[in-house]
């Protein structure tokens, strides 16, 4: 081959690759997770010039408080229904399931919203914090309890495989919260209430307006009652208790932290939570857009696995040359906290190299996996977080995932590569 003839064939595969739909899907979720990434980068600034460590300190507890308590709301209801979206080859009846499942999330929206409020009337007395943040929690609850819809949008969105509106939803509440952000900065008003109530307007304003756009309605109910029933039974339950399990030990290393020690601990874990969370943006991204497709699929291609991993290595090396430096440019405030940087590295790069398993049995609807998992993860985590977090706080919360989150690699490996013996051998 000729060096003209290979330069044309490159300049086809790159044309079939910038035409290719799951490219272009995925550019649109990267790059609206990229932006929430580069406002989220902005807001923390903001927020930790004009906060104490003690005011963002509450102000995190707040949201894990929300984060922590949305995942219970869910039920399986939305997960079975995402995977009904995802294999329902059909275009209307997936418009009048979406619009049901949209319905039955803003009955559970509002059940969320009466949790928070109830909780609100003990959060001061569970956990160390420099003020009050009960009545803020109490005030807030219904708006900020929109938060839940990350969940719910990411589940819906992905069963009917539009990336776009998904990438709107991401790009939408974080650029309205780093507005209204800049606005209380110039005031000087970045306190722990109104940082809390900009984050909750920006959610509610851009959920209602997709919701608006979605069309909730239990006209059909009757249509595709027996068919979501049976997929919660059979995939949603075990799949919501599985999650349930692994969210509720995944966040305990903050609740430990806000009960043990101060709000001060919960902060600086969650400052550096967010500065390592862009390396497992490319997994979700990819794999969300290839959900629906998964569901097709017997296996999973050997170019996503490779795809996935080579592109962790690769900012993985990215931060381990710039990454102490970055951070400690980016956030002064919490340079002697830079050491906390390397185990969460590598706990998020095996969380990243587990995705692809994980979707994949979500996908398929292989709910006793998936439990199986989620068992092994809480096991593994219980142990570590409370045997590692009262002796070394936040240092023993970053190690505790780094050995969670590569037990949960290898489960899911090992898990896969059996269930693929049995297939060939059946």
């Amino acid at each position: 081959m000729t060096l003209g003839e290979t330069g044309h064939s490159i300049k086809r595969w790159l044309h079939s690759l910038r035409e290719s739909y799951i490219v272009k899907q995925t550019l649109w979720l990267h790059g609206s997770q990229l932006v929430m990434t580069g406002f989220g980068v902005l807001a923390y600034l903001l927020m930790t010039r004009q906060m104490t460590k003690e005011e963002f300190g509450d102000r995190e507890l707040i949201m894990k408080l929300a984060v922590f308590g949305s995942v219970f709301f869910e039920f399986g209801i939305l997960t079975a229904g995402a995977r009904l979206l995802a294999i329902q080859p059909d275009k209307a009846r997936e418009r009048h399931l979406f619009s049901l499942l949209l319905s039955i999330a803003l009955g559970l929206l509002l059940l969320f919203a009466l949790f928070l409020f109830a909780t609100s009337f003990f959060v001061d007395a569970l956990f160390q914090t420099s003020q009050p943040i009960g009545t803020t929690l109490a005030l807030f609850s219904l708006p900020l309890a929109f938060i839940v819809f990350k969940i719910y949008f990411q589940l819906l969105y992905q069963g009917t495989n539009e990336m776009l509106k998904l990438s709107f939803y991401n790009a939408a509440v974080q650029t309205i919260f780093l507005a209204l952000l800049v606005g209380l900065w110039w005031q000087e008003r970045v306190t722990t209430f109104f940082v809390i109530a900009a984050y909750s307007l920006s959610s509610c304003v851009v959920a209602l307006f997709l919701i608006t756009k979605g069309k909730p309605s239990l006209a059909e109910v009757e249509l595709f009652k027996d068919d979501l029933w049976k997929e919660i039974k059979q995939y949603g339950a075990k799949f919501y208790i599985g999650r349930t399990l692994a969210v509720l030990t995944q966040n305990l290393d903050s609740m430990l932290l806000g009960a043990l020690f101060t709000s001060v601990n919960v902060g600086v874990y969650a400052v550096m939570i967010f500065f390592i969370s862009p390396m497992q943006m490319f997994s979700d991204t990819y794999l969300t857009v290839r959900f629906k497709k998964l569901s097709s699929l017997e296996v999973i291609p050997v170019s996503l696995l490779k795809a996935n991993a080579i592109v962790l290595c690769a900012i993985a090396v990215l931060y381990l040359s710039v990454g102490q430096w970055l951070f400690e440019w980016v956030f002064p405030k919490y340079r002697e906290h830079t050491a906390l940087l390397y185990p969460l590295l590598f706990a998020t790069l095996f969380n990243g190299l587990s995705k692809p398993y994980n979707y994949f049995f979500a996908a398929k609807g292989m709910g006793d996996a998936l439990l199986r998992v989620a068992l092994v993860f809480t096991a593994s985590n219980l142990a570590m977080n409370f045997l590692l977090i009262p002796n070394y706080a936040e240092t023993g919360a970053a190690v505790a995932m780094l050995i969670s989150s590569s037990v949960l690699w290898a489960v899911q490996f090992f898990l896969y590569r059996r269930k693929q013996k049995e297939a060939t051998s059946a």
